[in-house]
C-alpha cells in the first residue's frame, strides 16, 4: 500500500468522506456511518456541494446534541448519584451507569439521521444501502479537497485536549503545592476543580490537609469525611481524628481519642489510638501514664505482636521519659535501640497527626 492509499483509508473512515461513486451512482453517507443512500445517478458538482453542506449541518447538530447529553448525564445522573452507585453491586452499577447514555445516544442518532434522510430526498430518489467506500471508488475530487482544506475540527480538538490536560494534571499540581507548603494555593485550585468534578476523593483529601495546615480544622474534618465517602472507605479516619483534636485542650483531646477507641473495630486500630494518647499524655507532662503505655507496647513487640505502627518511635519517646524521670541507663538503652531502627529519626514529640495525602 502506497502513502496515498494509506491516506485514503484514513479519509474513508472519517466524517470528511461524505460520498463515493458506485457503478455510476452516487452513494451518500448517513449520519450513522454504517448507512448509505444510493441515488439513481451521479449527482452534479453543485448537488455534491449541497450534499456536503447538508451532511456538515447534521453532524454539527449531532455533535452538539451528544455534548449536551454528556454534560446533562454527568451533572444530573452520574455525579448526584455517584455515592449510591458506589454501594451497589458492581454489575448493577455498571448497567445503571452505562444504559442511560447508550440509550440516549442511540435515539439521538436515529432521530437526527431520520431528519437527514428527509432532506436527502431533494436530491432525488435513493435506495438505502451500506456505506462502504474503498480506495478505488472514492471520488478523486473529494479526496483532493480533503487534502487541501484545513481541518476545522482542530479548533474543537484543542479545547478538548486542554480540558483533558487540566483534569489530568491539576491533581498532580495540587499535590506538589501541598508538598511545597503553598496551602492557600491548594485551597483555591481545589475549590475550582471540585466545582467541575465534585467526586474526586483525593482532591478533598488534599484540600483537607491544606485546611488543617492553615488552622481551619472544621473544614479539614468535613473534607476528610468527603474523601472517605467518595473513596468508599475509612482511609481518612485517623486524619479526621487528628483534625478534630488539633484545636482541643488536653482533656477534650483525650475524650475524642476515647470515643474513637470505643468504636474501633480491631486491635490494631485500638493500639494506634492508644499510641496517640500516649503522645498527648507525654506532651502534657503526664509522664508516668505515657510510660505505662509505652511499656505495654514494648512488651507486645518483644512477643512479636504487630502494633500497627513503627515501634522505633515508642523506644525513642520512652527514652525521653526515662531521661526526664532520672533513669539515665534505661534512657540510653532505649535511645540506642531507636537509633538502630531509624538512624535518621529525631523522635520529635511535635507529631503531625494528619498525613499529607
Amino acid at each position: 500500500m502506497n502513502i496515498r492509499d494509506f491516506r485514503k483509508n484514513i479519509f474513508i473512515n472519517s466524517q470528511y468522506c461524505t460520498y463515493y461513486i458506485d457503478k455510476k451512482q452516487t452513494v451518500a453517507a448517513g449520519i450513522m456511518r454504517s448507512r448509505g443512500y444510493k441515488f439513481n445517478e451521479i449527482l452534479t458538482d453543485e448537488q455534491i456541494g449541497e450534499l456536503d453542506k447538508l451532511y456538515r449541518k447534521y453532524t454539527t447538530i449531532l455533535n452538539c446534541a451528544v455534548g449536551v447529553e454528556i454534560v446533562l448525564y454527568l451533572y444530573c445522573i452520574f455525579i448526584p448519584f455517584f455515592l449510591q452507585f458506589l454501594h451497589m453491586q458492581y454489575f448493577l452499577a455498571v448497567i445503571l451507569f452505562s444504559l442511560p447514555p447508550l440509550i440516549a445516544l442511540f435515539f439521538t442518532y436515529i432521530g437526527i439521521n431520520g431528519l437527514y434522510e428527509k432532506d436527502l430526498q431533494k436530491f432525488g430518489q435513493y435506495q438505502k444501502v451500506q456505506f462502504k467506500p474503498n480506495v478505488y471508488n472514492v471520488e478523486p475530487k473529494a479526496f483532493d479537497n480533503y487534502l487541501s482544506v484545513k481541518r476545522k475540527s482542530v479548533f474543537i480538538l484543542i479545547p478538548m485536549v486542554l480540558l483533558f490536560a487540566y483534569l489530568l494534571f491539576t491533581p498532580l499540581v495540587i499535590d506538589g503545592l501541598n508538598s511545597a507548603g503553598k496551602y492557600n494555593s491548594v485551597i483555591k485550585m481545589s475549590n475550582v476543580y471540585l466545582k467541575f468534578v465534585p467526586i474526586i476523593s483525593d482532591i478533598y483529601a488534599q484540600r483537607a490537609y491544606a485546611f488543617y495546615k492553615t488552622g481551619n480544622y472544621e473544614s479539614a474534618v468535613k473534607d476528610f469525611e468527603m474523601a472517605n465517602k467518595y473513596s468508599n472507605s475509612d482511609s481518612f479516619d485517623y486524619d479526621i481524628l487528628g483534625s478534630k483534636i488539633a484545636p482541643l485542650n488536653y482533656e477534650n483531646a483525650l475524650v475524642e481519642i476515647d470515643k474513637a477507641y470505643s468504636s474501633a473495630e480491631n486491635d490494631t486500630e485500638k493500639r494506634y489510638l492508644t499510641y496517640i494518647k500516649a503522645i498527648i499524655l507525654q506532651k502534657n507532662n503526664k509522664l508516668q501514664d505515657a510510660l505505662k503505655i509505652y511499656n505495654e507496647f514494648v512488651h507486645l513487640y518483644e512477643k512479636n505482636i504487630d502494633s500497627g505502627f513503627a515501634i522505633d518511635a515508642v523506644y525513642g519517646y520512652r527514652s525521653q521519659i526515662r531521661k526526664a524521670l532520672g533513669d539515665i541507663e534505661g534512657a540510653k538503652a532505649d535511645k540506642e535501640i531507636a537509633n538502630n531502627m531509624c538512624p535518621e529519626c529525631n523522635f520529635d514529640l511535635d507529631v503531625d497527626l494528619v498525613r499529607q495525602p
